[in-house]
């Protein structure tokens, strides 16, 4: 591929019709012709091109000479295979003689909950034969270009929840205990008057309530809009800026805050352990003093 410039890059291209099973494309879309081609983001990116730019696509002809196809940028999609860096066209098979490294026929069946069965039939019937021919359902196909991304992703979420819950344990019964000591005199004065140890209890905890609760609110909200707005930039650095990830509300919106909501009640039963603690007559040598 060369550019008005002159310069020129090696390119991983994929001949086909791309609008059988069109991709979701970030801008523009599928190349119809010879004169469009589409880039990933960050062959797009590193070329310094962007849609409705023209290139030109060196191809082996006829003879084995090459030929020539000026092309406009149509489409921008992410991908992350090849290091990020491929590109889409729809060049004609009987004139292009450039060797073809590998051929993705994509199937579609009437009665698609029958796929996982007829696709474990045909492996078996080519697995005897040496064809070089693979069968696999999308979703496994999927699995092989992300899953090693996603199983990242889900360690490094389960290990944040950790040490999130840790840090909120933490960080509440250090809090606690300064303001429980900051305000024991006035606890024992309470205990003096005949107040018990549970009632000053349930009004540091009343105090505690209302923080985690609205903090909890306001992390789900920024976790669900703003999380996802910086794993999806960070993503897009590997080339994949439109990834999106599948919210589950079960766990996005009752079991994380359960989680923070129990560690939460685990630090304030360790913190306001110190409560009964508190005698009454520490605030007479308090004034004493």
């Amino acid at each position: 591929m060369r550019l008005s410039d002159g310069r020129g890059y090696n390119m991983l291209l994929e001949n086909g019709d791309h609008g059988i099973f069109p991709l979701k494309y970030g801008e523009g879309r599928y190349p119809e012709n010879e004169k469009e081609i589409a880039l990933s983001v960050l062959s797009a990116e590193e070329m310094g091109v962007s849609v409705g730019d023209a290139v030109s696509v060196s191809a082996e002809g006829e003879d084995g000479k090459t030929e020539e196809h000026e092309c406009t940028v149509c489409g921008i999609y992410s991908d992350i295979t090849n290091g990020g860096k491929t590109a889409k066209g729809c060049f004609d098979d009987s004139r292009d003689k450039t060797p073809t490294m590998w051929s993705i026929v994509y199937l579609s069946l009437k009665d698609e909950s029958t796929a996982g069965e007829w696709v474990e039939e045909q492996q078996k019937r080519f697995a005897s034969a040496d064809e070089g021919i693979r069968l696999i359902e999308i979703s496994g196909y999927l699995q092989g270009i992300y899953g090693q991304t996603i199983r990242n992703i889900s360690g490094a979420s389960v290990l944040t929840i950790a040490l999130s819950l840790l840090i909120i344990m933490v960080v509440i019964v250090l809090l606690m205990r300064l303001i429980i000591w900051k305000e024991r005199r006035d606890s024992s004065l309470k205990k003096a008057l005949g107040i018990s140890s549970a009632m000053i209890r349930r009004d540091y905890l009343k105090k505690l309530a209302l923080f985690v609760l609205s903090g909890v609110l306001l992390g789900v909200l920024a976790g669900n809009v703003l999380g996802q707005k910086l794993a999806g930039g960070l993503l897009g650095l590997m080339g994949a800026p439109g990834f999106q990830f599948v919210i589950d509300p079960l766990e996005h919106f009752i079991l994380v805050p359960a989680l923070i909501l129990v560690s939460a009640a685990s630090a304030a039963a360790l913190s306001l352990a110190e409560v009964g603690r508190i005698h009454a007559t520490e605030c007479l040598d308090a004034e004493a003093d």
